[in-house]
């Protein structure tokens, strides 16, 4: 069991290193390709694929491919805990993140994939301490984590012009745009910080 614990936070599955301390564990350790969300592993000389959606995921995973859990939905968050006086705002963060973290592992284990089933034991598990109501990720969810897949591969600018606004309409901190586009296409922060000047004075123009 704590094992299985110590690994929940690994974003990379399907590869016969996945869950050693053998493995990177983390996408933004691998070499970035020629190919938007496709990098090298050299601990098992093989390709990852980010994947954004659980049918992705499982569809990839199934077929052989090492696969990468999107940036946000490793399952080490089901089993965070609060300690000392947290705001309301803590709080509900938490338990908001937590339960789109157990909706979208709760799509991937209705899949059935071929992969990663002692993990996938301990993860339903730990969802099911989660007020799940709907099993099932939203369509408003699911329709922009596929915009998010089509922006990634489309290259920096298109991911840059998606995430600048959040989903609730409101704009996103900056920080947290660079830290996305360092994290999917291995940018420095000058090189954040040039596109985002080029964006927003093409716009102004």
């Amino acid at each position: 069991m704590a094992e299985s614990l110590n690994h929940l936070g690994t974003e990379l599955w399907n590869c016969e290193h996945a869950f050693s301390n053998l493995c990177p564990k983390r996408w933004s350790d691998l070499t970035p390709t020629d190919r938007p969300g496709v990098r090298y592993c050299d601990a098992c000389s093989e390709n990852v694929t980010y994947c954004t959606t659980p049918e992705e995921f499982v569809q990839l995973g199934n077929a052989g491919q090492c696969v990468a859990v999107p940036d946000g939905f490793t399952p080490v968050s089901l089993q965070q805990m609060l300690l000392g006086k947290p705001s309301v705002k803590a709080m509900k963060s938490i338990r908001d993140r937590q339960q789109r973290t157990a909706n979208w592992w709760h799509d991937v284990i209705q899949l059935e994939p071929h992969f990663g089933n002692g993990m996938l034991e301990e993860i339903s598990r730990l969802s099911q301490r989660q007020p799940l109501g709907n099993q099932r990720l939203s369509d408003d969810h699911r329709e922009y984590l596929l915009k998010l897949k089509e922006a990634i591969l489309a290259g920096p600018e298109s991911l840059y012009r998606l995430i600048r606004i959040k989903p609730n309409g409101k704009r996103n901190n900056q920080q947290n745009i660079f830290r996305v586009l360092r994290y999917h296409f291995n940018l420095t922060y000058r090189e954040c910080r040039k596109l985002a000047d080029q964006v927003e004075s093409k716009e102004a123009e």
